[in-house]
């Protein structure tokens, strides 16, 4: 009969040490092979190329902001909008899948450029690999089209931006951010989006779409370190430096600004599943000030903790690489799906506040029911609880068990009813 003793006891006997139960280890000590911290061993880049489906940008474990470049191009090989085979990067969205077999997702992209009065064109940049770098919750790129070096972090809800602009300069090369919520790619469509401007530093609004996910909804709030000197909002090809908010099918807007010189832009970006005002709350709460550094240090800690709770012995350390890395892809879904507050929308469109439980979305069971959520028992019993009382108020709330949740979704993705072993598996331990 295999049981947690025989799997502790096989791992052993193969050179690995789980730590279970113990969320808060501290992995402050050396590690066994003289001292690197586990996030060395962990390479984003790992699964981007072929067909491995995965992102390289910055997350935190589980966390509802997946914040990535994306490239704008379609098809199965860019089902999490980045393929390492790219030349161009379109910008940065704040929601990323990993490892799936269809392409949804990619809300709220962000792109920095140069610009003037009008609204650019054509805003992708190139790039290539040498200017380009991931870690565990941090990712940068030099975009070449015009020098601009971008920077990625993140805390659970919010994605943390630093754009360079290594040269600007004249009337036609400003700093620039444009927000594109019409950005899609594979299955995913906008239905209706709206940016507001709501002072000289903050923006807010929402995308919703329809794809795999029927009826999904991102609210966002935005917070920039510098303020605006001029904006365009609109759609298609009508824009205006008059509105202070656009409503539209694919809504997008051009923001100036006149950093100090030598600073960099640094920009917040809090997504929701409810409203606003949750973006904005959710802002607040895990990104309250402008240490883009602290949140990668903090970022990166929190992804420490996580890989702490298995040790590999090893010499070998392209072996230990592929071990952490597969870790790391095991610990970014399911993912979040609630505000700081608790709040979260529910399969029946109906917004709900849990004290007892976070709500947890992207569950593909078909596919993880086997291995996954065995594995998160042994190194993520915490998650699990939440993972199967978010499971019971699926169930209670769209009148049956969920076989693939999307943001709030049932997309009835493949044959089957896994959440049923995951369920009885979590109670059996």
């Amino acid at each position: 009969m295999l049981t947690r003793r025989s799997v502790l006891k096989g791992a052993c006997a193969t050179g690995a040490w789980l730590a279970t139960g113990v969320p808060g280890t501290a992995w402050e000590q050396t590690t066994a092979d003289g001292g690197d911290r586990l996030v060395s061993f962990v390479d984003p880049f790992l699964g981007t190329g072929g067909h491995g489906h995965t992102f390289p940008g910055a997350v935190v474990p589980f966390g509802m902001v997946q914040l990535s470049p994306d490239s704008g191009k379609q098809g199965w090989d860019w089902c999490a909008g980045y393929h390492y085979s790219d030349t161009e990067i379109a910008g940065f969205s704040h929601t990323h899948l990993s490892g799936t077999g269809i392409g949804d997702l990619c809300d709220i992209l962000v792109t920095p450029t140069l610009a003037g009065v009008d609204m650019p064109t054509d805003v992708r940049s190139p790039f290539t690999h040498d200017r380009e770098r991931a870690s565990a919750g941090y990712y940068s790129v030099d975009l070449l089209a015009h020098e601009i070096r971008a920077e990625l972090t993140a805390t659970r809800r919010v994605g943390v931006h630093r754009y360079t602009f290594l040269r600007p300069g004249g009337a036609a090369r400003q700093p620039s951010l444009v927000f594109d919520l019409g950005f899609a790619i594979n299955w995913d469509e906008p239905v209706q989006t709206q940016i507001s401007i709501d002072g000289s530093t903050a923006i807010s609004g929402y995308r919703f779409s329809t794809g795999w996910a029927k009826d999904q909804r991102v609210f966002f709030a935005a917070r920039f370190s510098s303020p605006m000197r001029s904006w365009l909002l609109g759609a298609d090809a009508d824009f205006s430096n008059e509105r202070r908010q656009i409503e539209a099918k694919k809504a997008r807007a051009l923001f100036r600004f006149a950093p100090a010189s030598g600073q960099p832009l640094l920009v917040k970006v809090a997504i929701s599943p409810v409203s606003v005002d949750g973006a904005r709350r959710n802002l607040e709460r895990e990104a309250p000030g402008w240490e883009f550094d602290a949140v990668r240090r903090n970022a990166e800690d929190a992804w420490e903790r996580k890989l702490q709770r298995v040790r590999v012995e090893s010499p070998d350390k392209a072996r230990k690489t592929v071990f952490y890395t597969a870790m790391y892809h095991s610990l970014l879904a399911p993912s979040l799906f609630c505000d700081a507050d608790g709040a979260y929308r529910g399969p029946d469109g109906q917004v709900r506040t849990s004290d007892r439980f976070q709500n947890i979305t992207v569950l593909s069971l078909w596919a993880t029911f086997r291995a996954l959520h065995p594995w998160l028992t042994i190194v993520q019993p915490e998650l699990v609880d939440n993972i199967v009382q978010s499971i019971m108020a699926f169930t209670r709330e769209g009148g049956r068990l969920p076989v693939w949740s999307l943001w709030g979704n049932e997309t009835d993705t493949m044959i089957g009813y896994h959440a049923a072993p995951v369920v009885v598996d979590a109670i059996m331990k």
